[in-house]
């Protein structure tokens, strides 16, 4: 199997503008991201790449200048706590980083540890990586996912000298011939390769899709004031939740009231139509059209929830 075979889940966001790319999706695609780099969010290892001298932290395993910029963002954070865990240490460098190494795990693994990680994972993924992604012509949500995690391994340089189509448009197609072409030189990578895309494919192409489309079909629907019938047309939300979601569809008979328990699956709906109620709630209704949180309830519950049971 190809990469363009195990990238075809991710056709659906390549409908998207990388401009379209949501919260929600960003943080499906750190989610995965950082259980492929590490299912810590407390670890030091030395940096695979320079094993002699380098070293690698946190959830994504940030390398050398680039861990060292995480720690220090820690540090300023609350000084107090890093006086706990570190004492007096004044600079991360490789001697010191291993000789603290099982307390700075500790100090990443608390509460502000995963914080500090998160807006750093946010900021790079946001400012560096989507950010360069537009700079080099990559106009897809994507294909601009997917360039993230080669720049964040390759490093922006080495993902663009390696990925970016210097003669035309930089797609999805052509990031997956490059790792074929890759992949037959150099087997470890491809191995890695398809280990991280596969997981991508299944993450983002699924539930985090779903998320993003509806996303973008309820706010283009209520911002033009669409009727109810047109509201649903567009949405097309029993088509996704039953193809593009991992959950079972359910019937409407199967949502509890507030005195009964949530179900996984009901739970898992409910904090969709909760993330799609607060993005419309910030949609201002065009004048004398209904106000757009009655729209979407009604295209949900009437329309969508009885197309679900039949």
């Amino acid at each position: 199997m190809g990469f363009m075979d195990i990238l075809k889940p991710l056709d659906k966001l390549e409908d998207k503008s990388i401009d379209e790319i949501s919260p929600e999706l960003m943080r499906k695609f750190l989610d995965s991201k950082g259980s492929l780099e590490s299912s810590k969010w407390g670890i030091v290892n030395r940096d695979p790449a320079a094993p002699d001298k380098g070293f690698n932290v946190g959830r994504v395993q940030w390398r050398n200048s680039r861990a060292t910029n995480v720690l220090n963002r820690l540090k300023n954070e609350d000084p107090e706590l890093a006086k706990e865990y570190i004492k007096d240490v004044d600079k991360f460098d490789e001697e010191t980083v291993f000789k603290n190494k099982e307390n700075i795990e500790k100090w990443l693994d608390t509460e502000t540890g995963r914080k500090v990680q998160t807006e750093q994972m946010t900021d790079d993924l946001k400012n560096i990586y989507i950010a360069q992604a537009k700079k080099n012509g990559i106009k897809t949500a994507g294909t601009a996912l997917v360039w993230a995690d080669l720049a964040h391994r390759y490093g922006v340089n080495g993902a663009r000298r390696l990925f970016i189509n210097p003669s035309g448009p930089t797609t999805l197609d052509y990031i997956a011939k490059r790792m074929d072409e890759l992949g037959e030189k150099d087997e470890f990578n491809k191995n890695i390769n398809i280990r991280r895309m596969n997981r991508f494919a299944n993450d983002l192409g699924g539930e985090a899709g779903a998320i993003m489309t509806m996303q973008a079909a309820s706010k283009s629907a209520l911002q033009e004031g669409m009727p109810i019938e047109a509201v649903k047309e567009e949405l097309s939300m029993a088509d996704i939740i039953k193809k593009e979601t991992e959950f079972t569809p359910m019937k409407t008979t199967d949502i509890p009231d507030s005195s009964q328990p949530l179900t996984a699956e009901v739970d898992i709906f409910k904090q969709h139509l909760n993330f799609l109620i607060n993005e419309t709630l910030k949609v201002k209704p065009p004048e004398q059209k209904k106000d757009p949180i009655n729209i979407l309830i009604e295209a949900i519950i009437i329309g969508i929830l009885e197309e679900m049971v039949s």
